[in-house]
């Protein structure tokens, strides 16, 4: 914990120079976003994300790809904050960039992260299209667990749907690539969710 202190006083000194410079809004921004991380480091999540909202708003200011990476993780720490809606703003936003670069696994990922967003706010029939969407692209790139990962997630969504006969037939699809991984704590989950669809 001494360290990160450290870390996050050298973090704020460094920011606090760049404020007074001109002309300096890449350094700005890497220092705004290293206070974050110091901050979120110290357990000090909402003001890393108050930092972090910072070093976004510079990077896209300037039009530096740093920003997706920062945004990204500002996504993430808004939803361990309970932001769902901030979160599942940025998430888009982010997959959407990274289908216009020509990430289709990322850009996955970040759908996933939305889908999680939105299973937070009880709304799974959008969540459940968001991970269809991106099971779509995992599939493409034969990416196999993480096409498990979805049939999981979807089949968990349809039982907070009632829907045991459809969440049935993806948990089942999920659970035969956990057991051939040896995904033991996947197994684990989805044995879990099974039984409940099988109560429906």
């Amino acid at each position: 914990r001494g360290n990160f202190a450290r870390s996050l006083t050298l973090a704020e000194s460094a920011r606090d120079l760049f404020l007074e410079m001109e002309n300096e809004e890449e350094g700005l921004a890497h220092s705004y976003a290293s206070v974050a991380y110091s901050l979120n480091s110290l357990k000090k999540l909402p003001d890393a994300i108050e930092q972090m909202s910072k070093s976004v708003e510079v990077f896209e200011s300037i039009g530096l790809k740093d920003e997706w990476t920062m945004r990204r993780n500002l996504a993430n720490w808004m939803q361990t904050a309970t932001r769902f809606e901030d979160s599942g703003v940025l998430f888009i936003k982010c997959a959407e960039r990274e289908l216009f670069e020509g990430c289709e696994v990322q850009a996955a990922l970040d759908f996933f992260g939305y889908a999680q967003a939105l299973c937070e706010l009880d709304k799974d029939e959008d969540a459940i299209k968001q991970f269809r969407l991106g099971r779509e692209y995992f599939k493409k790139h034969k990416e196999v667990f993480r096409v498990a990962e979805a049939d999981f997630f979807i089949g968990r969504c349809l039982n907070h749907l009632e829907d045991g006969f459809e969440a049935e037939v993806y948990l089942r699809k999920a659970l035969i690539t956990f057991e051939l991984g040896e995904y033991v704590g996947r197994q684990s989950q989805a044995l879990s969710q099974l039984g409940r669809a099988l109560t429906f």
